[in-house]
């Protein structure tokens, strides 16, 4: 998703803007509908669960947690 991009930087510990979360939520819900093929009326988080697919939160934490290990020393070079 292309609004994910640079999300390593404005999202802290699920205290980013919460108004950006908002918005990549509803991509991650109008993804969800459009792979089910489901109606507007359904539940978004039965709908998110069926798509296999994460809450935005959720991906943005998970993207802030991969950043960091990678921010760490690299085995291949030894300790630095």
């Amino acid at each position: 998703m292309l609004l994910r991009v640079g999300s390593e930087l404005w999202w802290t510990n699920g205290r980013g803007f919460k108004g950006q979360a908002n918005d990549i939520q509803l991509m991650v819900n109008r993804q969800a509908r459009s792979t089910t093929g489901c109606y507007k009326s359904t539940n978004t988080g039965a709908l998110v669960a069926e798509a296999g697919l994460r809450p935005a939160t959720s991906l943005l934490d998970n993207r802030q947690r991969r950043f960091a290990l990678g921010l760490g020393p690299s085995p291949l070079y030894g300790r630095s």
